[in-house]
């Protein structure tokens, strides 16, 4: 049996985690460790390093000298970055190359950093981009490119398909619409809100999670402007929660408003894992994950038509259900922990010159 292949991973966690961490926990925790012993390093983001502690999982809090001395010394066998284009990134990758260590760049953003990117890229061996739209920045670079889709861990929001199933065929509720994302203006919670008044009185009840933490003063805007227009009794902040599969399998829809193309939209085939039905604008990466009509609903980034497709699942519960049980089995097919964990340990041998299972492109 041969010794596992040393992965070393970088990361600059937001605080609380955002999509790109719990996306690289994911990965983390379904590595196969017969082949590949994960070494992971943080600067900073002690809530990460919490998170992944609770997960078994230990993680080392670095700077960047000491990530440097790290590479030089240790010489792992291969670095996964999942640090946006920065000058801790550039370094790191830097110091690989002159160290002889491959270099795998994992983006997770959709916007251009101009030159620096292109620095990145020249450094980086393999540059993984979490969908068509992410790919578009590398042009120039596009045969280093691989897609690979995020995952989502189907088995913790099966187990919360299980506690809940008793609830199924209870008493009448109205609608639950969850907001999950963090709070910042181009998250799009105002164009949430203002078509939540375009909502008309007749149908169930609407009742409204708003999950996520971010900017203190973007959050005081919106809370504002729910009181302003008597939201009060409807519209819920929630704040930073960890117990997003059993709030989202609570909702009977799933909004992800954003005004600007989001990379991926992590909250998409979460809310498809959870059994809700789904809406998003049409930007992006959600481009890529929904099949209108399908297994989810894709509107103009407008109030209009978000709240006629809100209005529809509203009143038509065989169309939500229908939407959410091909969008369930989607997520199942295409977008699995495991189907991602995959295809990034396919690209690690390639790398390594070990045996992959499948081409990586």
């Amino acid at each position: 049996m041969h010794t596992p292949r040393t992965i070393a991973f970088w990361d600059d966690p937001l605080d609380p985690p955002g999509g790109g961490q719990f996306s690289l926990l994911t990965l983390l925790t379904h590595l196969d460790r017969d082949r590949y012993r994960p070494e992971v390093h943080l600067f900073g983001g002690p809530s990460f390093r919490a998170l992944l502690a609770r997960e078994g999982i230990e993680a080392r809090r670095t700077g960047l000298l000491k990530s440097v001395f790290y590479l030089f010394r240790r010489r792992p066998d291969l670095v996964h970055c999942n640090i946006a284009t920065s000058r801790r990134a550039w370094i790191l990758a830097l110091s690989a190359r002159l160290a002889g260590v491959p270099f795998v760049w994992h983006v997770r953003i959709i916007d251009s950093a101009g030159w620096k990117d292109r620095w990145m890229a020249r450094l980086a061996d393999r540059i993984v981009v979490i969908s068509e739209a992410v790919r578009a920045r590398f042009a120039a670079e596009r045969d280093k490119t691989v897609r690979i889709y995020n995952g989502v861990d189907m088995e913790r929001f099966a187990r919360v398909e299980a506690e809940y199933a008793a609830e199924e065929g209870g008493a009448e509720r109205g609608f639950r619409i969850g907001v999950f994302s963090r709070l910042d203006p181009w998250k799009g919670h105002e164009l949430f809100l203002d078509a939540l008044l375009k909502l008309g009185e007749a149908g169930p009840p609407v009742e409204v999670w708003i999950a996520g933490e971010g900017d203190p003063r973007y959050r005081a805007r919106l809370e504002d402007t729910v009181r302003r227009h008597g939201l009060t009794d409807r519209v819920r902040f929630l704040g930073h929660r960890e117990d997003v599969p059993a709030l989202m399998r609570q909702c009977d829809a799933v909004v992800n408003p954003s005004i600007r193309p989001e990379p991926f939209g992590r909250t998409l085939i979460e809310a498809m894992a959870s059994g809700a039905a789904v809406v998003a604008t049409a930007r992006g990466g959600a481009r890529e994950v929904i099949d209108p009509e399908k297994d989810g609903m894709l509107v103009e980034p407008e109030p209009g038509a978000l709240a006629a497709a809100l209005e529809r699942l509203r009143h038509d519960r065989s169309m939500r259900s229908r939407l959410a049980a091909n969008a369930w089995n989607k997520c199942a097919q295409q977008f699995s922990a495991e189907a991602h964990a995959r295809r990034v340990m396919d690209l690690y041998a390639e790398m390594c010159g070990d045996s992959a299972t499948e081409a990586v492109r």
